[in-house]
């Protein structure tokens, strides 16, 4: 017996015994259960008239003890002419979590992210980036942490 998946052939040969057969179904119910669908967010297109304006893009810490969370709250305004519309913000480490603005924002309109970092099991310098993925010129932004881990 054969099945086919796309491009992909399995055979099935009855020497495979019941170990290797039910192996196999286990495998094509977890796949069959994995979600492959394109996210329907709204899409926003980068717009030249869209500007976000950070009141600072980078927070430095200091030296701290790192025996426990710090957060840094980053302020911005849309500057431009067109609706703002943030899609994801993505940090670059498991020890760092944001939150932010998630409506979209009229020109004019004020905004946050929020940056929270965990020091713990860390020493040393410690520098953290967060990417802002929103509907401006250059698709992203970059926003900067630090800290000295004592």
């Amino acid at each position: 017996m054969r099945v086919k998946l796309k491009k992909l052939m399995l055979s099935f040969d009855p020497a495979m015994g019941l170990g290797g057969r039910l192996g196999v179904f286990i495998f094509l119910l977890f796949v069959s259960a994995c979600n492959f669908s394109v996210s329907r967010k709204q899409v926003h297109k980068p717009s030249g008239n869209t500007v976000m304006t950070f009141d600072k893009t980078e927070h430095d810490f200091g030296s701290v003890s790192g025996d426990e969370e710090l957060g840094c709250r980053f302020s911005f305004v849309n500057s431009g002419s067109d609706v703002l519309v943030i899609s994801d913000v993505v940090a670059g480490c498991g020890c760092t979590a944001v939150q932010y603005s998630k409506e979209p924002l009229e020109p004019g309109q004020k905004g946050f992210l929020e940056v929270i970092f965990d020091p713990r099991g860390q020493s040393g310098f410690q520098r953290k980036i967060v990417r802002v993925f929103a509907n401006i010129p250059d698709g992203s932004m970059l926003i900067t942490i630090k800290a000295n881990v004592n």
